[in-house]
């Protein structure tokens, strides 16, 4: 273990002396190395931020510019991937942030924040580091969230996850079309394999701003009365069925106030036997 301030190497006994002064004092210890080692490498890896889309392109305009400042502040590498679907069915949230898995891998990212289009991040401990290998992070709880206060399942939103954890559990269910449940099926894959849920603490009073939510009133959600699957069918699928599920797509790579995002235009397949609901 040697200093090089002083442009030579030290030689000699004068060497072993401050070596062992090293020691004592505790300078030299394995768990400091370690923690800023660790500390280093988490550091260098690379978020990609999946946002599932269609029909928001106001929203888009505002987040991808906004994202790409707030992830700076927090020195984050990060790439955001939005994933639009371009048919007419009905909209599969899981389907689209599966497809964007499929790239964040292809571009070797680390690990992956699934985001709503319309939610952006307005507080400091909101923060989008590394969420660990076998842990997610949900940086948008329902007490935060302005719709869901009382909701015990919800995790939609913003939610972290690394790409290994994301293909163990075999990504989202795929049979949910139209608006809500792929979040709760997901949440119990999470449980069933029990994976740890964290999320930020932040103090009541600071809570209301948390989170800033621009869901406009003229984008209405589809709540028609669904006759989805049960969470055991649903359960069944995941990253392994999405083949049959994606027809033609394209990537490209696109800019809003000079920031820089990736595109992917997906025209999912419905199978009006198995998934009569899509539609």
């Amino acid at each position: 273990f040697m200093s090089t301030r002083w442009g030579r190497p030290v030689h000699g006994c004068f060497f072993w002396t401050l070596i062992s002064i090293a020691f004592v004092i505790g300078i030299v210890s394995k768990s400091y190395i370690d923690s800023h080692l660790h500390q280093s490498v988490i550091q260098t890896l690379s978020l990609g931020v999946i946002v599932p889309f269609r029909d928001r392109e106001p929203q888009l305009q505002k987040f991808v510019p906004y994202m790409a400042a707030f992830l700076r502040k927090q020195d984050i590498i990060f790439e955001i991937i939005v994933v639009e679907q371009t048919d007419s069915f009905r909209f599969n949230r899981g389907a689209l942030l599966n497809a964007g898995y499929a790239l964040a891998v292809q571009h070797n990212l680390d690990y992956i924040a699934l985001h709503d289009v319309d939610l952006l991040p307005n507080h400091t401990l909101l923060s989008y580091a590394f969420p660990g290998l076998s842990s997610a992070v949900h940086l948008s709880p329902s007490e935060l969230h302005d719709t869901y206060r009382m909701s015990e399942t919800y995790l939609g939103g913003i939610l972290l996850v690394s790409v290994q954890l994301y293909e163990t559990l075999n990504g989202f269910a795929t049979l949910f079309w139209g608006w809500g449940l792929e979040d709760v099926e997901f949440r119990r894959r999470l449980l069933s394999a029990r994976i740890p849920i964290s999320h930020p603490e932040i103090a009541v009073f600071e809570r209301q701003h948390a989170l800033i939510h621009f869901h406009s009133s003229e984008h209405k959600r589809d709540k028609r009365p669904l006759s989805n699957p049960s969470m055991h069918l649903a359960h069944e699928t995941g990253l392994h069925t999405m083949e049959r599920l994606v027809g033609n797509s394209s990537v490209s790579v696109m800019q809003v106030d000079n920031e820089v995002y990736t595109r992917i235009k997906v025209q999912l397949v419905c199978n009006m036997t198995e998934t009569p609901w899509c539609i």
